[in-house]
């Protein structure tokens, strides 16, 4: 590829950046929610044995919302504004974390969004250019192929009319007419 092509594939806002930022936020969510999740798991086993007599709340049990992997998915969520619901900041912290991770994580995003979108645009303009400049090589081509063919079918037709005067001029010259 050239050097020109190659230059709009590097925007300011890097993907590094936007993907570093949700690790980031995954390790601090991960850190201030997850003490808490266990806080209430053995609320919810305490509750449910008191309930049910002998009833012990396995049926109930889930995976850890706050793995990294949750939170990663939950930092990603907050700055790309999904909103996906499942999972959410339950402590006062974790709750103010998440407002000030949306304040600079959102317009973080936005910029990023709108540094793929130039990229693509960029792309598309080179691919249309490439396709009209394909588009206008196969007319000229075509063109000339017909000119050619039209060459071909008038150097026919002028042999055959030369050839056809003199086989005339030679039955006049037989005659003695000329």
């Amino acid at each position: 590829m050239s050097s020109s092509f190659c230059c709009f594939l590097r925007p300011p806002i890097n993907t590094n950046v936007v993907v570093g930022y949700a690790l980031l936020g995954a390790v601090i969510f991960q850190a201030v929610e997850g003490p808490h999740e266990e806080q209430v798991k053995k609320f919810q086993k305490v509750c449910m044995g008191a309930i049910r007599k002998g009833y012990d709340g396995k049926e109930f049990k889930q995976a850890a919302q706050w793995t990294f992997t949750g939170a990663f998915l939950y930092s990603l969520t907050v700055i790309t504004t999904i909103g996906y619901g499942n999972t959410a900041a339950k402590t006062y912290i974790g709750k103010t974390l998440t407002m000030l991770y949306a304040i600079i994580g959102i317009p973080l995003m936005l910029l990023f969004l709108t540094n793929i979108g130039d990229v693509m645009a960029k792309i598309f303009r080179f691919l249309y250019a490439q396709s009209i400049r394909l588009k206008f090589r196969l007319i000229l081509w075509h063109k000339k192929r017909k000119a050619a063919k039209i060459r071909r079918a008038n150097s026919l037709v002028s042999r055959l009319t030369r050839a056809h005067r003199v086989k005339a001029d030679s039955s006049i010259d037989s005659l003695g007419i000329g």
